[in-house]
């Protein structure tokens, strides 16, 4: 259904929309268009459903993942929006299936935009249009799609105090034998010869309860790790796209991911995903931290027959020059689950 046929059928339900919200107290309500990413980009305005549509700007179908905010998003050129034409503005009309009055905030409401070009033919980059036709082509075979949620949990160890002061991030999860580095693992530091190395092996593993000749003992050896930045990496092997580098920048807004090997432009995509935290602080050695995940893809591919999944907890990325580290990291190997920090 092309744009003037769709404003046709909406504008007498929006405007009985508009009656009713305003009779309810709403005010406000919030737009929300939905980009490639599946991301939802919202503006709030004053309570007002268009019957002749809205203008919604091209170049949100032309961006990277991103945190909502225009500042930071890439822009690309796609043949309806690019820097000869100026990005420009195409249509849309708010669905007023998706109208909803907030239940938290009653003087606001919330809408879904379809999108359509200037043309009036229905906007092929709108994810939902997408959706909707998927939807028309399996009605035509005969089926009836459907839709479900996929509940998943974890099992944590359980930590009150963490759990009472809202700091779930860092509750361990059930299956690692060891400490990670900041929960108290034994760390020997200050390591300057062989023999050194030898009393550090015997030294950490003691302070664990294991003994040098067990087969399991193990303990890794690596530099001390810059002043910097953590963020926790997942390699996990999921159902419909196979190994997903996941990337976790604590306090930042979102996860970031991508499927596994990286190419040189997915690893600098997650990277750029870690900003410096105060205004002040140096720039985050984003390269390193890139070249980092690029090669542990590279890792968990090669060893697909082997390796069930790779966590790497503990990243440290220093200052532009300063390198990133890997402190902390475990793998399940098969049936067999080894834990290292």
């Amino acid at each position: 259904m092309e744009f003037e046929d769709r404003v046709a059928e909406y504008a007498p339900k929006l405007e009985a929309l508009q009656a009713e919200l305003a009779k309810r107290g709403v005010e406000f309500v919030e737009v929300h268009t939905v980009d490639t990413s599946g991301v939802v980009r919202s503006k709030i305005a004053p309570l007002k459903l268009s019957t002749s549509g809205e203008a919604i700007n091209a170049i949100l179908y032309c961006v990277t993942h991103g945190d909502g905010q225009p500042t930071g998003d890439v822009a690309f050129a796609s043949p309806s929006a690019n820097d000869e034409n100026g990005f420009p503005n195409i249509k849309g009309i708010i669905d007023p299936d998706t109208v909803v009055q907030h239940g938290w905030k009653p003087k606001f409401a919330s809408a879904i935009t379809r999108s359509y070009m200037l043309d009036g033919a229905v906007c092929p980059y709108d994810p939902r249009g997408v959706l909707a036709r998927v939807e028309e082509r399996a009605r035509a075979l005969g089926y009836e799609p459907k839709f479900a949620l996929e509940y998943e949990f974890g099992i944590f160890h359980a930590d009150h105090d963490l759990m009472r002061a809202g700091r779930y991030r860092e509750l361990k999860p059930w299956g690692h034998d060891l400490p990670t580095e900041l929960e108290g693992c034994p760390v020997i530091r200050n390591i300057t010869s062989d023999a050194l190395v030898r009393r550090a092996f015997t030294q950490v593993l003691a302070a664990a309860g294991r003994a040098p000749n067990q087969a399991e003992s193990a303990v890794i050896v690596r530099e001390t790790p810059p002043l910097g930045r953590d963020v926790a990496v997942q390699f996990v092997r999921l159902p419909a796209l196979g190994w997903t580098v996941v990337l976790e920048v604590p306090g930042g807004p979102h996860l970031a991911a991508a499927p596994a090997p990286l190419r040189p432009v997915d690893a600098a995509a997650l990277a750029a995903t870690l900003v410096a935290s105060r205004a002040a602080d140096a720039e985050p050695d984003r390269a390193g931290l890139a070249d980092v995940l690029r090669r542990a893809s590279h890792l968990v591919v090669d060893l697909d027959a082997r390796l069930v999944r790779l966590e790497l907890p503990r990243v440290v990325v220093g200052g532009r020059g300063a390198r990133s580290v890997v402190a902390d990291a475990w793998a399940t190997l098969g049936a067999l689950s080894t834990s290292s920090t």
